[in-house]
């Protein structure tokens, strides 16, 4: 082998280098629709996205009436609508999650509501008054050192109220930190040992507040960073690569992003509205801030003046954007992406949609149906929990499925689905039609089936990624 001279092993790597970096900061992102036509009701708001309790619950309202509803999904493309009674009488502005309860903050003119669940599904009603009469709406939800605090919109000005159990509440500041003008605190935030309160100020800018005990704070922003004309509200903190952002709505030339290391010296990330013609254009815009995976992403929404739609735009370093969906995700009637979340490592945005109804969409690939045969050869599926024996599970294959196309180290098996991966498997005709279908077995004892279970799960990936499930019925036996 000829040796190489010294420059050129440098520029090999050089050239190395470049192409994972440009491979790293250019990957595409295949966005997937996961909500359609407002949930088949026209709703046109998603406005809260939260995971809670290993599902990804949505707070959807109608804008005619203001009726307010609540889905969650297992899988981010399944959903159920949870009913939630009265509670869905007028629209959740914020939900939060502390201390093993899931809370919801709703807007009511004769004073705002909280309401809290154990479960997700059974709800119950802890604020009914907004703490007191002046307070409209809950916007913003926080926890520091084992305390919970929400941030409400008031008459007299954004009021901060804290619990350690969710139902003993007390008031942790003047209203409007003194000042009538900040009427919410629309935001907040922990970071780095203390809590962050972010206002909606119309008169000479959004105002940043921060505490490191819930209760003395102190002003570390005023006339909204500088631009005290336009910059009346922040919408949304979130913290990426050891630094505070700050999202602030903004009603002339496009929205801004600001940072702090220390939370006292704020600096802008990027260029207002990214300088992207359609954001500056609008007569009013902001964002919605996510990390995920190593990267901060931003979920913009306009006003209804402009012909496309909202964005999302990715950043690794806090300062250098990219868009990396098609405006409105191919529907400018998806002028406003109001909600982001992360939910089973997926990255998940709701839109605002007047005309079809609003819509999620994600990066987790479509989940497949698949039909699965617990036990081939037998009617009742019957399973014995004690059992130390192995259970036989096929993936059929049908016209719309290939069984060959599954990778087996993915595949799950069990109670709820996630539980035992197989021990042996082999591709055969289990039920005489022609085609190959993938029969596993998995250990019975690591399946988690118990006396009285009805039914089993089945979950995996094909070898392109795809994700699939299916299920079948089972009858436990040897339970007495």
């Amino acid at each position: 082998m000829k040796n190489m001279n010294p420059f050129s092993i440098v520029l090999c790597i050089l050239v190395v280098l470049c192409a994972v970096s440009f491979l790293t900061a250019d990957m595409p992102i295949q966005w997937n629709q996961a909500v359609f036509n407002g949930f088949g009701m026209n709703l046109w708001d998603i406005n809260c996205l939260i995971t809670f309790e290993g599902h990804l619950y949505a707070a959807a309202v109608e804008v005619s009436t203001g009726q307010c509803y609540i889905w969650r999904s297992e899988n981010g493309y399944d959903w159920e609508n949870i009913d939630i009674g009265s509670m869905g009488s007028a629209a959740i502005k914020t939900m939060g999650v502390f201390d093993g309860y899931l809370y919801a903050g709703i807007g009511k003119s004769t004073g705002a509501e909280i309401w809290r669940s154990g479960d997700g599904l059974n709800w119950d009603l802890i604020i009914d008054d907004g703490f007191d009469t002046s307070n409209i709406n809950i916007y913003s939800m926080a926890e520091l050192d084992g305390d919970f605090y929400v941030g409400t919109w008031g008459n007299g000005g954004g009021q901060i109220w804290r619990s350690p159990d969710g139902l003993f509440w007390q008031k942790v500041n003047t209203n409007g930190f003194g000042n009538g003008s900040n009427v919410a605190i629309t935001a907040l935030m922990e970071f780095d040992g203390y809590l962050y309160a972010g206002t909606n100020k119309w008169t000479d800018g959004c105002e940043v507040w921060r505490s490191a005990d819930g209760t003395s704070w102190a002003r570390v922003v005023a006339n909204g960073f500088g631009n005290s004309d336009y910059n009346d509200s922040l919408v949304d903190f979130e913290e990426f690569d050891g630094s505070i952002f700050a999202a602030v709505m903004t009603f002339i030339n496009g929205f801004e992003i600001w940072k702090s290391q220390d939370g006292i010296n704020w600096v802008e990330t990027a260029s207002p509205g990214f300088g992207d013609p359609v954001n500056t254009s609008a007569t009013y815009t902001w964002c919605d801030l996510q990390e995920h995976t190593g990267a901060l992403y931003a979920s913009t929404s306009l006003s209804r003046d402009v012909s496309d739609g909202g964005q999302v735009w990715r950043s690794f370093d806090g300062s250098t954007w990219d868009r990396i969906s098609d405006y409105g995700f191919g529907n400018s009637s998806n002028v406003k992406l109001f909600r982001s979340e992360v939910f089973d490592d997926y990255l998940y945005v709701g839109t605002h949609n007047h005309n079809t109804g609003c819509e999620i969409w994600t990066n987790k690939p479509p989940v497949i149906d698949v039909d699965v045969d617990i036990k081939p050869g037998s009617t009742q599926n019957s399973i014995n929990p004690r059992s130390k024996g192995k259970i036989p599970v096929a993936i059929l294959t049908t016209e719309d499925f290939q069984a060959n196309t599954v990778d087996v180290n993915e595949v799950r098996f069990g109670k709820t689905g996630i539980e035992a991966a197989p021990v042996h498997y082999a591709l055969k005709d289990v039920d005489g039609d022609g085609d190959l279908d993938l029969i596993l077995h998995f250990k019975t004892q690591e399946t988690g089936i118990q006396c009285g279970d009805t039914q089993a799960f089945l979950t995996g990936r094909t070898i392109d990624g795809k994700f699939i499930e299916g299920s079948d019925s089972v009858r436990t036996v040897g339970c007495k």
